[in-house]
């Protein structure tokens, strides 16, 4: 299993009760299909990736992919959402980690810099 917390340069991203972050794994499995593992992040940035069967997801390298959902239909809860995801793009685009054997794993990431590190 993975587990850690979302900062932001250091500072936990909270997830919003109308705006819920989200985080997710993306890479293949042993037969080269596209595999996804989501986990949600708390109010306090923490989140635990435990796979399909709650095991923890299979090692390989995945690129990690933070985005905001939500927002209604109301115009601002959906322009805030936009800007946050647009926020977030940059960050995405970084963010790689090697999920190995162990368990579980203890990781942070960063969107304000770009980073997974281990904890």
């Amino acid at each position: 299993m993975v587990e850690g917390k979302v900062v932001r340069d250091g500072t936990p991203v909270k997830s919003q009760q109308d705006q819920p972050l989200n985080l997710s794994f993306n890479g293949t499995d042993a037969k080269g299909a596209a595999v996804v593992f989501p986990a949600a992040v708390d109010s306090d940035g923490n989140f635990s990736v435990k796979g399909t069967d709650g095991k923890g997801i299979p090692p390989g390298k995945y690129k990690l992919a933070v985005a905001v959902s939500g927002g209604g239909s109301d115009p601002a809860g959906i322009a805030k959402m936009a800007a946050l995801n647009k926020d977030f793009a940059a960050a995405n685009a970084k963010l790689e980690y090697e999920v190995t054997a162990d368990s579980p794993q203890k990781i942070q990431v960063d969107v304000g810099k770009g980073t997974v590190t281990k904890q």
